[in-house]
């Protein structure tokens, strides 16, 4: 049994696929506007050949689908503007003259088309379109071969369907669904998504003596002012269905095929199966019904759903941004980043010195920190796109005497934070950002120095509870390079084996007392991970705890290969 025909005109790739699945798909197009610019300039006469494609056995397509909005320009050829061979005496050429600056060829494809489609088939074609606006051109045709021979036509894009546009150019995205069958089977999930830049009047036929609506036109959507801008019409020679323009073309076009051709018009898809009138309500089956209703609410509920995680996602970004600046930013978004960070952190009373400097001031720290008996810690915060120079690290120490001076007490602290290398990826910056001279002075001057990278997986290594944020804060307080690492791991090894996709590795335990329940960490890219133990084995034999020897951990979740293992305490809070 041959698969039916189908011309499919300017759709998108995703609607060739899914015709390709069942039909015998023809990839045609109304042609491609060309761009005659550079000649319209020069006030030159351009020769233009059409470049429309359609199949040459036109007449057995008994489907049409087209999405008249597309708008490809491409630049003028002459090779593709210039007839190969010629038959008989007579060569014609569209001409474009001064001052259009792109031809359109869309309109006399169209009225090509029209006259292909006239010729008389056994069924009504089909014609399913995406609309667009009406607009019609006058093309200049000449015979080459004869100066005398010539003429000009005008064509409009609705040639090939029965016009019944309105000569108002309106578009706009709010539409209304018509009350009818088809309307909701086709636009209640899709509404919102539909847009529009032509609206259609209902086609008159003579009763009696009067003309009246064609009872044969359903229209489908309106705008709010009621005007039809979609609908399904069954006339002598075509089936059309006028669709609008929407963000999901496919989604609706399989509507089209599954709710209203497969079953109605199940002649022209032999292909298909014949018993697809089983699909209608009037044959559903018992709970068929109120099981497809079940599904449908289930889809609404989860775009509500995907909706209110979205929302959520937004928020979310919006509160942790700052983390984001850490790795980007310079100058005062840079120093509300820290400052904001500092707060997450607990510091209390942290300034924002920018919000209180005086003109005239000296440039002094960016952050005050007053800790009460603690003393005051004072904070320089840099964004540069390399590393920093030695007197941009010790900066902030001839400032710290200045604090300590004006204080008449030598309790003030001093920290150097620098978002380094910023327009680089973080995991490809220079880690540590300070050389063994910088971190040595530090230390003689007793001064901290610390990284944005280094800040923002401390936030990670805290919300996994790696460290304090208590132990975080006296951290920064102390002199050279700080130092996060967490002060309940223990170094354990480098597995010797792997087994079950990194789900169990095997370690040589020295002294050691691990149970199942406990937590294996490892590092990646500065970060630590954890992974829960669910059992152990030695010999082949399940153990409670292990002491020393050559052990079997079967892991929660794999873990990556190659990395250096540690062991969370057992006093250690473990929340997964």
């Amino acid at each position: 049994m041959k698969k039916t025909k189908i011309l499919a005109i300017d759709v998108d790739k995703s609607i060739i696929d899914y015709l390709n699945n069942d039909f015998e798909v023809f990839e045609g197009t109304m042609g491609s506007k060309i761009d005659v610019s550079k000649k319209s300039a020069k006030r030159e006469d351009t020769k233009l050949l059409l470049n429309y494609k359609f199949p040459e056995n036109i007449q057995e397509y008994k489907v049409v689908i087209q999405d008249m909005d597309m708008n490809n320009i491409i630049p003028f050829s002459i090779e593709d503007n210039t007839r190969s061979q010629i038959v008989g005496s007579k060569a014609y050429y569209f001409i474009s003259s001064y001052p259009e600056t792109i031809f359109d060829p869309r309109p006399f494809a169209s009225y090509y088309l029209s006259r292909k489609l006239q010729i008389k088939a056994n069924k009504p074609t089909i014609k399913i379109l995406f609309q667009t606006n009406i607009y019609s051109i006058e093309y200049r045709i000449k015979n080459i071969a004869d100066y005398y021979d010539n003429g000009d036509e005008r064509h409009n894009n609705y040639e090939h369907i029965e016009n019944i546009c309105t000569n108002n150019q309106i578009c706009g995205t709010e539409v209304i669904i018509c009350d009818n069958r088809i309307s909701h089977i086709l636009f209640d999930s899709m509404a919102e998504d539909c847009y529009y830049n032509q609206t259609y009047n209902i086609p008159l036929v003579w009763k009696g003596e009067e003309r009246v609506a064609d009872d044969r036109f359903i229209p489908l959507l309106t705008n709010n002012a009621g005007q039809i801008i979609s609908y399904f019409f069954i006339s002598e020679n075509a089936v059309t269905i006028m669709l609008p323009q929407c963000k999901n073309k496919l989604h609706l076009l399989e509507k089209v095929f599954t709710e209203i051709l497969f079953p109605h018009y199940s002649e022209y898809f032999p292909t298909i199966d014949a018993a697809s009138w089983r699909n209608h309500t009037e044959y559903f089956l018992p709970n068929q019904q109120r099981l497809i209703q079940k599904k449908e609410d289930l889809k609404k509920q989860y775009e509500k759903d995907l909706i209110a995680i979205e929302c959520e996602m937004k928020e979310n970004e919006k509160r942790y941004s700052f983390l984001h600046t850490l790795l980007t930013g310079s100058g005062k978004p840079l120093v509300d980043a820290i400052i904001k960070y500092l707060n997450w952190l607990g510091f209390t009373n942290v300034i924002d010195l920018d919000t209180i400097k005086q003109d005239g001031d000296l440039l002094e720290e960016d952050i005050q920190i007053d800790m009460g008996d603690e003393g005051l810690l004072i904070i320089e915060v840099k964004g540069i796109n390399g590393t920093s120079t030695d007197s941009e690290c010790s900066q902030i120490h001839k400032i710290k005497f200045r604090r300590c001076e004006e204080r008449g007490r030598f309790d003030v602290k001093a920290l150097y934070i620098v978002n380094n290398e910023r327009n680089v990826e973080p995991k490809k910056r220079t880690i540590p950002p300070f050389n063994d001279t910088q971190i040595k002075d530090a230390i003689n001057d007793k001064r901290g120095l610390a990284y944005t990278w280094q800040l923002f997986n401390l936030f990670f290594n805290i919300d996994n509870h790696f460290i304090t944020k208590e132990e975080a804060r006296k951290r920064l307080l102390s002199y050279g390079l700080i130092d996060f690492s967490p002060s309940n791991l223990i170094l354990i090894g480098q597995p010797y084996k792997y087994y079950k996709n990194n789900k169990i590795v095997c370690l040589d335990i020295t002294n050691e007392e691990i149970k199942p329940g406990d937590y294996f960490a490892y590092i990646i890219n500065d970060r630590l991970y954890k992974e829960r133990i669910i059992s152990i084995q030695k010999n082949k034999l399940q153990v409670d705890v292990t002491v020393s020897g050559k052990y079997g951990f079967e892991m929660q979740r794999a873990v990556p290969k190659g990395t250096i293992y540690l062991l969370k305490e057992k006093n250690s809070k473990e929340i997964d």
